[in-house]
């Protein structure tokens, strides 16, 4: 068992060093805790801020239906950025970067737009996004 243990390491040991005489960069275990960390607050903000902008839409709608629900025009900047932040949370992984970068104007844009993304959605994701960027300066 000792002898399997030696191989496995040695190999290992092998491809990390093929690895970096190629140039390419190897992650460390704390870069990728705190991608995934920044994923599940992105996340977790993304639906909540969708679930304000829907909300603030049914009762826009309900509230001014004699004007043709046009109160439920007001609140789709608030339910794009939600959607924004689901779809660039699954990308944070890949461009981790680039991807924070996005969140943070999705986050800002549903913090200064009614319903405010009932202002724990955009403030989690925009937490997100400044974890990832401050790790990876």
């Amino acid at each position: 068992m000792a002898k399997k243990r030696k191989v496995v390491r040695r190999k290992a040991t092998k491809r990390i060093q093929a690895i970096r005489q190629r140039g390419a960069v190897m992650p460390s275990k704390t870069s990728f805790a705190t991608v995934q960390a920044a994923k599940i607050l992105s996340l977790t903000g993304g639906i909540i801020t969708l679930l304000a902008g829907l909300l603030a839409v049914v009762f826009g709608a309900i509230l001014t239906f004699f004007a043709a629900g046009i109160g439920a025009v007001f609140a789709l900047p608030n339910i794009l950025a939600g959607i924004a932040m689901l779809v660039i949370a699954g990308t944070i992984k890949t461009k981790p970067q680039t991807s924070a970068i996005v969140l943070l104007i999705a986050g800002i844009v549903a913090l200064i737009t009614p319903p405010f993304g009932f202002i724990v959605g955009p403030v989690l994701s925009l937490i997100g996004a400044l974890v990832v960027l401050i790790r990876r300066a």
